[in-house]
């Protein structure tokens, strides 16, 4: 419970920095990787993808102790919006690279094709309501913790990648130039 409140806060710190320097390396070997996209298109509607797709470097290695590519756990997910949005997110997070035909791109439709569906990681997608903590910070923050989602990269040949698409739960009016961001974190294989 110690390393798991701990493993909180410092997440919670990284949120509230800014972007480029979000990534940080957390207590007992607990990693944290942030990846920010640029947003193109000004509104998204319901179930349309935000940003594009996130591919994001977790596990230590490609190879860990898995036979196609790198392995772990993801025990926190988070998500911030430079525009402020409060509508909410869900959030695909996949052990392979989804297929275009997902539509895990900038404002496209997403529409989990059947193949990528075999490559969900945990209990995909997440929903975030985002929250903007104050007035002199205008982005918002939304994360959950106390999870424990295994994954083992199977892309081919392996990698040390897992990929992550949002897309908005409801009308997102965030502004073309904004960034979104997807924070991941857990244990390295």
């Amino acid at each position: 419970m110690a390393k798991l409140t701990r493993f909180a806060a410092t997440l919670f710190g990284a949120l509230l920095c800014a972007p480029a320097a979000m990534a940080q390396q957390a207590p007992n070997y607990d990693k944290v990787v942030w990846k920010s996209l640029p947003v193109v298109s000004g509104s998204h509607a319901a179930g349309y993808s935000v940003g594009g797709l996130f591919t994001m470097a977790l596990p230590r290695t490609a190879g860990g102790s898995a036979p196609n590519g790198g392995e772990g756990a993801i025990t926190v997910v988070g998500v911030r919006s430079t525009a402020g949005n409060t509508a909410g997110y869900q959030v695909y997070l996949f052990n392979a690279k989804p297929s275009s035909a997902s539509g895990c791109q900038d404002n496209a439709m997403f529409t989990l094709a059947a193949a990528d569906a075999l490559n969900l990681i945990g209990t995909s997608p997440i929903t975030l309501t985002g929250a903007v903590p104050s007035t002199v910070d205008t982005a918002s923050y939304a994360y959950l913790s106390g999870i424990y989602f295994s994954y083992n990269n199977t892309d081919s040949p392996g990698t040390a990648n897992v990929y992550g698409c949002i897309v908005a739960a409801a009308t997102d009016t965030t502004d073309p130039g904004s960034t979104i961001a997807l924070g991941l974190s857990g244990p390295q294989d």
